[in-house]
């Protein structure tokens, strides 16, 4: 997502995240990333849980990368990160392409 603008709409909050101590994130602590640095990529996976069969929730995989590191924030779908997702159009993919984009195979699901 170049040209990823952190002042879009939100307010400046600092959230440090590390996949060590929570499984996923939420916006702001992407902004946070981005804020230090932190480049995301133009491709995003998805997934999708369902609790107790009727309550959906999104994560969005963001890979991220600065000075030669890469990270992988998942990232819980909010309203916040919809409107940047539709703001910077990147390539929305299932989860389970991204090992076949990994290995050069491709499948045909893209989303959103």
């Amino acid at each position: 997502m170049q040209g990823f603008d952190s002042n879009y709409d939100y307010q400046q909050i600092y959230r440090h995240w590390d996949p060590r101590s929570e499984r996923f994130a939420g916006a702001d602590a992407l902004l946070t990333a981005v804020d230090e640095g932190w480049e995301p990529e133009r491709t995003l996976f998805y997934e999708t849980y369902w609790f107790a069969g009727s309550r959906c929730v999104t994560v969005y995989h963001i890979e991220l990368r600065r000075e030669g590191e890469v990270m992988d924030m998942p990232v819980i779908s909010n309203p916040y990160l919809r409107r940047l997702i539709a703001k910077h159009k990147p390539t929305v993919l299932p989860l389970e392409e991204r090992d076949m984009i990994r290995r050069g195979e491709r499948g045909n699901g893209a989303h959103g």
